[in-house]
């Protein structure tokens, strides 16, 4: 059952990380800073900051996951890729 832990823990830093980028519009999480951490350590302190501020484990996968999936639609898809390179 451990690594049932271990990924239950990576999606949720991946979603406080998701949050921290998309949501919050109050500049309360650190700004993500891709240079100095990765998308994991990034993850792990929005975690620590929403789960301080009383945010539930619930609340942080459903918006989490809300702001996971804008990020992932706004990937360009490989048709636009090909469409650019056909150029």
């Amino acid at each position: 059952w451990a690594h049932v832990q271990d990924d239950a823990s990576a999606l949720a830093r991946l979603c406080a990380g998701a949050i921290g980028i998309c949501i919050d519009k109050h500049h309360k999480l650190p700004a993500y800073k891709p240079q100095i951490m990765t998308p994991k350590e990034y993850g792990y302190t929005c975690l620590d900051r929403l789960l301080e501020s009383g945010f539930s484990s619930a609340t942080i996968f459903q918006e989490g996951t809300k702001a996971l999936t804008f990020l992932a639609d706004s990937l360009p898809k490989s048709e636009e890729i090909e469409e650019k390179q056909n150029f």
